[in-house]
């Protein structure tokens, strides 16, 4: 489908997908983003996501739920892809392409599930040789994964019976949060892990975080997310202190999810962006660190559905090289912020459309008509 405002603006049909699980954007051009969906593999922009297209053909699985380009190396990037929670698959597992993502081979095989949105791959900085460590993690009996050979291999550290929600690294190691154990830290390459959760409320008995970020100016100050609050640390995530719980936006405990920084700007500040997935507002950004918080100006005019809201667990992804730039799904549609976040606009040109089932049409009125759609109920006509 195709509103006629985006038809005029030169936006091809096919203006939405299914589930976005995950997205990436390019460290050497901001204009080359990767996009990951359940049921349509991967598309890629090469034009700051004004057009997309698939790049799928050469993978048979069709879900992706993680996304990451090399830091170092132009066209490399690697995809966590898989069948819709089928762990089995054969083909389930970590891939590379060396191409910017117009063709993926598998590397690693990994028991994989789509589950929620979760930055489940990630980069050391790097050491004194030069050299990164890459680490990839599934939430459900995948386990962490690590290389050091840029991704052609990997050996498998452990943490099995772990639920691991996101992956961050400092200049020291590996921190991970898991919705069993809390943060969990390896300086080690995961030879031993000490756990941080000096003043994380526990419920049930244990700990269990959704989500840590760092700091890019400053790598001892932590932020994390838990079931009902968000919290800081000034000591690499040895103790913390909440700041705000989730009734401050307006959230429940099923509906905020993940937390990332942009890239720092000249002056060292970053934004602080808070996900969530109440189908109503796609997330929050903070220019003072978790102090105060804002909700985002969505520009509907060129979306195919001019009332598309957040799906839960969508992707929120900031550049790494430019901190104004970030894009993020609303209602599976590509939005794109160009200032920090503050506000937002539909940039989905090229991608798979609603999948219609059925079709309703007036016999009294030709611009009265209808469509059911898998995940979207039915839709109808208000103009042509």
């Amino acid at each position: 489908f195709a509103e006629p405002i985006s038809i005029s603006n030169g936006k091809k049909g096919g203006e939405n997908g299914q589930r976005c699980w995950a997205a990436a954007i390019s460290p050497f051009h901001s204009e080359d983003m990767l996009i990951g969906g359940d049921t349509w593999g991967i598309y890629r922009s090469e034009n700051g996501g004004n057009l997309w297209y698939n790049v799928s053909e050469s993978f048979e699985p069709t879900g992706v739920s993680g996304l990451i380009y090399h830091p170092d190396l132009e066209g490399v990037a690697f995809a966590m892809i898989s069948n819709d929670r089928v762990a089995e698959n054969t083909k389930a597992g970590i891939y590379k392409t060396t191409d910017g993502g117009d063709t993926w081979r598998m590397i690693q095989h990994v028991p994989l599930t789509l589950r929620e949105t979760f930055y489940n791959m990630t980069f050391s900085p790097k050491d004194e040789k030069g050299n990164r460590v890459m680490y990839a993690a599934s939430e459900v009996d995948g386990g962490l994964w690590y290389s050091t050979d840029n991704g052609d291999s990997f050996q498998l550290i452990g943490l099995k019976d772990k639920q691991i929600r996101q992956l961050t690294t400092d200049s020291g190691g590996l921190a991970i949060a898991t919705l069993s154990d809390g943060i969990m830290y390896t300086a080690d390459m995961g030879k031993s892990f000490e756990y941080r959760n000096k003043g994380l409320e526990e419920r049930g008995g244990k700990v269990s975080v959704r989500s840590v970020t760092i700091n890019p100016s400053d790598d001892t100050n932590w932020f994390c997310l838990n079931y009902s609050n968000m919290y800081e640390s000034s000591d690499s995530g040895n103790s913390w202190k909440k700041i705000c719980t989730y009734d401050d936006w307006g959230m429940t405990e099923q509906q905020v999810f993940t937390l990332v920084f942009s890239a720092a700007n000249p002056e060292g500040l970053a934004t602080l962006y808070v996900v969530f997935g109440n189908n109503v507002t796609p997330y929050a950004y903070s220019k003072d660190y978790g102090k105060t918080w804002n909700e985002p100006l969505v520009d509907n005019e060129l979306a195919m559905y001019s009332q598309g809201t957040a799906w839960p667990y969508h992707p929120l992804t900031p550049s790494p090289l430019e901190p104004d730039v970030m894009i993020c799904s609303l209602d599976d549609e590509i939005y794109k912020s160009i200032d920090g976040g503050v506000s937002i606009k539909s940039s989905s040109s090229g991608l798979s459309g609603y999948r219609a089932v059925d079709w309703w049409f007036n016999p009294d009125d030709p611009y009265d008509w209808a469509v059911g759609c898998i995940d979207r109920g039915v839709l109808r006509s208000v103009d042509m």
